[in-house]
């Protein structure tokens, strides 16, 4: 803005918390349980992923067009697999990270940044099979899930006032907009 404006105090700042960016990531990770037996299973009976859950979120870069953050968390895997007619279980904890690049308005400063992050779709099993890696037997299992995050933070907006011609007060100013009164036009 002018700095003419600003020396005639015609220019407001408005400050407000606000949502910087937003997105919502689809993730898939392949996650390897290692068998303790000797004997190699012969079959995948089930699996599920339990107790996800998000530990850490954090903002790893800032640029005019992106923010980087970074999510960290861990879940559950469970597998049910069959060895010599023996139905057996292996459990495993394992944790996540994903870099989630975020839009943001270009040109805008944010003050005290937030981030609220969750999972929109808690992670499911999209299937196991069992591989040899190196020459151990290995259940390998696919994990899907989404993560949703929402940057806020506080965002100053300059205003530019003007004083009103018509009431010949210069003590009287008004913004080039209006808040209506009028409740009768909202459905409640």
């Amino acid at each position: 803005m002018d700095n003419k404006y600003k020396q005639e105090k015609r220019i407001t700042t408005i400050i407000t918390n606000t949502v910087c960016g937003k997105k919502t990531q689809l993730c898939q990770n392949t996650i390897s349980l290692d068998v303790d037996d000797i004997v190699l299973p012969t079959q995948i009976l089930g699996s599920a992923i339990r107790n996800a859950s998000i530990e850490e979120s954090k903002i790893v870069d800032i640029s005019n067009d992106f923010m980087l953050v970074k999510v960290m968390g861990e879940f559950e895997v469970h597998v049910w697999y069959e060895e010599n007619d023996s139905t057996n279980v292996v459990k495993t904890y394992e944790k996540f990270s994903q870099n989630i690049s975020i839009p943001v308005f270009e040109g805008v400063d944010y003050y005290g940044k937030k981030i609220l992050c969750n999972l929109s779709k808690k992670p499911v099993s999209l299937g196991a099979m069992i591989i040899n890696k190196s020459g151990c037997p290995t259940i390998s299992v696919e994990a899907e899930y989404e993560i949703k995050v929402e940057i806020t933070g506080e965002a100053r907006i300059n205003v530019l006032c003007y004083v009103d011609e018509k009431e010949h007060t210069c003590d009287k100013k008004k913004l080039d907009f209006y808040f209506d009164d009028d409740d009768d036009d909202h459905d409640d």
